[in-house]
């Protein structure tokens, strides 16, 4: 005897609605079930707002891909990155471990230099973040990026985010 959820659709005066059905047994001092409690909630705004985050994640992929772009994301908080699954294609990464420097294995020295000092004053500056450089493929290619971005501060104006898009300008 677990507790038991599941969702269920039924149908309400107002329409369909989801509920969030849950059975949780009560044991006797034996530890036998020895009745069960129903509860139900209802979340069909809440799956609404899912399905509707699903379909604009999957327009933003669509749209990411088709204008060869690529979405990243650097959290000075935590002190890790992320990228998007089409800035790793774009960057011929397989798999990108958050690790922000990773870029700089990517570039030459001297466009790493280029992109540290750009976010230095981008991040300064209250700025935006712009940098143009060549990324060499794991087969040998080089493809040129473009790639912009801007930061978010707290209160006492410390940057806490920067978050941006890189385009394949090849």
């Amino acid at each position: 005897g677990e507790v038991t959820r599941y969702d269920v659709t039924v149908q309400m005066s107002a329409g369909l609605e989801t509920i969030d059905f849950m059975l949780a047994p009560m044991r006797g001092e034996d530890g036998g079930i020895t009745h069960l409690i129903p509860s139900g909630v209802l979340i069909s705004d809440r799956k609404k707002a899912e399905a509707a985050l699903r379909e604009s994640e999957e327009r933003l992929h669509l749209a990411l891909g088709a204008a060869s772009m690529g979405v990243w994301a650097r959290d000075y908080v935590r002190g890790d990155a992320y990228w998007s699954p089409e800035l790793c294609r774009m960057l011929g990464v397989e798999h990108f471990d958050g690790r922000p420097e990773r870029i700089g294995e990517l570039v030459s020295a001297e466009d790493a230099e280029m992109i540290r000092r750009r976010v230095d004053e981008a991040l300064a500056t209250r700025g935006q973040f712009r940098a143009e450089f060549a990324v060499r493929l794991p087969d040998g290619q080089v493809r040129w990026m473009s790639s912009r971005g801007r930061a978010h501060y707290d209160e006492t104006g410390r940057p806490t985010r920067m978050f941006g898009v890189t385009a394949e300008v090849t």
